[in-house]
């Protein structure tokens, strides 16, 4: 058995005072305002945990519930200029999961694995602005959103020798967020698109790979995973997509000495989609109002990478990645009509990526 108590806040380094400078497209100088933020947060949680054989196998379980709020206040002010932004959330969240393992045999083993997450929050946001001690309409924006996550997964692993291992199983999920948000200026509703909505996604998968250790400098893992899923949308707009995936994966793995190791990923990913993005929302400290969009599809990305990692120093460590991605209805920001923009499909596109990643231990 396990219990863990936490009361906590959070200290935000973006807390403090400095400039503001926003120029138009040419550079020319639009605003030049002094700045200061604000943020406070914390919360209040319970987790308990519970471990034991059952059923000729091991479960585990694990529950969580906890409370949690948000205060922030942004001033940006000027001889002539005063902005003021300020947000308050309240919400509360949870999780419940449950993993059993069991040994089918002397080379089988079973896990089954069922999570549970829920969230309810409560969000308000306002803006002032005076321009000229000539105040403007306050601008609000109000949420209340519920959301909720359910997996079960089942796999089984077989090892057929000591340098031979398969994997294959399954996977089940209902993903769901129902929200209601209102916009105002100056007390009047502003309508926006998808303010008031229902998303729910069922998803199924099925999967498997092989883990191959050739030599033992040189190993091979390859796997396919076949994903199918329906997302509706019910409230102010109504809309129902099925998608279907099929996503194989290759990596190899080449150790030519102790201190040196290559590695080569082939990949196709499948992003999973921002339910937010399904519903309006506002940043009124940016200006921002973002509608909702119903035809949002996910992000597909064919990803090719190569890697090489070289230790030195006993824990030292230098990494060099190559990556390319060919990309798929890339996900960005489009607008919309009067101002308002979207989280929305853009088209295809490719990313291209070097990282460099060292790790020098100080002893000497």
């Amino acid at each position: 058995w396990g219990f863990t108590l936490s009361d906590g806040f959070d200290v935000n380094d973006s807390n403090g005072v400095g400039p503001v400078l926003r120029r138009d497209g040419a550079g020319a100088l639009l605003r030049s305002e002094e700045f200061s933020n604000d943020q406070r947060s914390g919360g209040h949680a319970l987790r308990m945990n519970y471990a034991s054989p059952f059923l000729g196998g091991l479960i585990d379980l694990t529950a969580r519930y906890g409370v949690n709020d948000y205060e922030n206040l942004t001033l940006q002010t000027s001889p002539t200029v005063r902005r003021e932004s300020r947000y308050q959330e309240e919400g509360s969240s949870g999780e419940f999961g449950a993993v059993f393992t069991r040994p089918l045999g002397s080379r089988l083993t079973s896990e089954t694995r069922f999570i549970h997450e829920f969230s309810d929050n409560n969000g308000v946001s306002l803006s002032r602005t005076t321009l000229s001690g000539v105040g403007s309409p306050e601008q609000g924006f109000a949420s209340d959103s519920k959301a909720s996550e359910t997996i079960l997964r089942s796999l089984v692993r077989f090892e057929q020798s000591a340098n031979l291992t398969w994997e294959s199983g399954g996977e089940v999920a209902y993903n769901m967020l129902e929200t209601d948000q209102a916009f105002s200026v100056g007390g009047i509703p502003v309508p926006l698109p998808s303010a008031s909505v229902k998303v729910e996604e069922t998803r199924g998968e099925l999967f498997g790979k092989g883990a191959w250790r050739i030599r033992d400098n040189f190993s091979v893992e390859s796997g396919l995973r076949l994903e199918g899923s329906t997302i509706s949308q019910s409230g102010d707009a109504e809309s129902e997509k099925t998608f279907t995936f099929i996503k194989p994966r290759l990596l190899a793995t080449w150790t030519p000495g102790a201190a040196n190791q290559f590695r080569v990923r082939f990949e196709r990913e499948v992003g999973q989609l921002d339910f937010n993005a399904f519903a309006a929302s506002a940043e009124l400290q940016n200006e921002n109002v973002l509608g909702g969009n119903i035809d949002l599809e996910p992000e597909q990305r064919w990803i090719s990478e190569l890697a090489y990692e070289r230790r030195f120093w006993g824990d030292g460590d230098v990494s060099v990645t190559l990556r390319h991605d060919e990309i798929t209805d890339a996900i960005d920001v489009i607008p919309l009509e009067e101002g308002l923009s979207v989280t929305g499909n853009i088209g295809d596109g490719t990313l291209d990526r070097l990282a460099v990643y060292v790790q020098a231990p100080l002893g000497r």
